[in-house]
C-alpha cells in the first residue's frame, strides 16, 4: 500500500513537471510568434506609412501649413513641422537668454 502511494506521488510529480515544461514551450512559442508577427506587420506597413507621410508633407508644403497635428492621438503627435519656422532664437531673445 505504501509503495503504491509512493509511486502515485512520483507519477504525479512527473506529470506536474511535464505540464510545466509544456507551459514553458507554449510561452516561448507564443513570444516567438508574436515577435515574428510584429516584424512582418512593420515590414508590410512601412511602405504605407512612407507614402502617407510623403503625402502629408506634400499637402503641407503646397498649402503652406507650418504644422500638422494628429488629433486622433489627442494632439500628441506632430505629423509635419516646417523647420524654417523655428522660434527658438526668438524665444531666447524674449527671455533674455541670448
Amino acid at each position: 500500500e505504501k509503495e503504491k502511494s509512493g509511486m502515485a506521488q512520483i507519477l504525479q510529480e512527473s506529470r506536474i513537471e511535464e505540464i510545466r515544461n509544456l507551459e514553458t514551450k507554449i510561452q516561448t512559442y507564443y513570444a516567438t510568434a508574436r515577435k515574428e508577427i510584429d516584424g512582418r506587420r512593420q515590414e508590410l506597413l512601412k511602405p504605407v506609412f512612407e507614402k502617407v507621410n510623403a503625402g502629408i508633407k506634400k499637402v503641407a508644403k503646397k498649402h503652406k501649413f507650418t504644422a500638422i497635428i494628429d488629433l486622433d492621438t489627442g494632439g500628441q503627435f506632430l505629423l509635419y513641422v516646417d523647420a524654417s519656422r523655428d522660434i527658438l532664437e526668438l524665444m531666447k531673445t524674449e527671455l533674455g537668454l541670448k
